[in-house]
C-alpha cells in the first residue's frame, strides 16, 4: 500500500474555492485511478487555516503514479505551494481494502510527527499499538493510521493521525491523567505509554479540522 501526503498552502481567501474544486474534480479523478481519500484537513492549531493536508491511499505505486493526472489543473490562482511525498504504513492501519466508515471519522484531528532513533523504531510502534491506542480509543478517539516516509531517513520520522470529537476531548486525553485501574492489562498499557515518551527524540503536533 502507498499513501500520498499532500500539504497544500493556499493563497489568501482560496480555501473554499479549492475545496469546491477538490470535491467536484480532483477527488472523482483520484477515485477513478483507485485512490481513496483518507482525509482532507485544514489547519487549526500549529498550522494556519490556509494550510490543507490530504492523505490518499493507493494499493500500489502504479496506481499512485497514474493518479497524478488528477492534479494537472489550472489552480495557480488558488495554490501558493504544494509539498508531496509518499508514506508507507506502519502497524495495522489504515486498511487499504476499506473506505473509512462514518463511525471512525471525527471533526478534530491530531497530526503528530515523532522523530525516533532507528534502534527504537519497532518498539515505538509496539508502544503505540498496544499502549496508547487502546487507551485513547476507550475514551472515544479514533486512530486512523501511522506512517513513515518511503524514503529512508535517519533518525526516523513517524506520522500518526488521530481523530477526536472536539478540541475539548483532545485536551482531556492529553492534559488530564487517566483514572487508575487495578488490572494487569491497564498497568501494561500505562507502562508502554510511559516508555513511548522516552523513545521520542522530538515531536511536532498540529491540530487540524476536517475539511470534507
Amino acid at each position: 500500500m502507498v499513501t500520498e501526503e499532500r500539504i497544500i498552502t493556499l493563497k489568501k481567501n482560496g480555501v473554499e474555492e479549492f475545496l469546491t474544486l477538490s470535491k467536484s474534480s480532483i477527488w472523482p479523478s483520484l477515485r477513478s485511478t483507485g485512490g481513496k481519500v483518507l482525509c482532507l484537513l485544514k489547519g487549526l492549531v500549529g498550522d494556519t487555516s490556509d494550510t490543507l493536508i490530504q492523505l490518499t491511499v493507493f494499493k500500489n505505486f502504479d496506481e499512485w503514479q497514474t493518479s497524478q493526472g488528477a492534479w494537472v489543473i489550472d489552480n495557480d490562482d488558488l495554490v501558493q505551494r504544494q509539498n508531496v511525498r509518499l508514506l508507507r504504513t506502519l502497524g495495522t492501519r489504515p486498511n487499504p481494502d476499506i473506505i473509512l466508515p462514518p463511525e471512525k471519522r471525527r471533526l478534530i484531528y491530531q497530526y503528530k510527527i515523532d522523530i525516533v532513533s532507528p534502534a527504537n523504531f519497532s518498539e515505538f510502534i509496539l508502544c503505540n499499538e498496544e499502549g496508547v491506542w487502546p487507551e485513547i480509543e476507550k475514551e472515544g478517539a479514533s486512530v486512523l493510521g501511522m506512517w513513515t516516509p518511503s524514503s529512508t531517513t535517519t533518525p526516523v520520522e513517524i506520522v500518526t493521525l488521530t481523530g477526536y470529537e472536539s478540541v475539548s476531548q483532545w485536551e482531556k486525553l492529553h492534559f488530564i491523567d487517566m483514572p487508575m485501574k487495578e488490572n494487569d492489562i491497564w498497568n501494561r498499557e500505562l507502562q508502554l505509554m510511559e516508555r513511548l515518551e522516552s523513545l521520542t527524540l522530538t515531536r511536532k503536533l498540529s491540530l487540524m479540522i476536517s475539511a470534507e
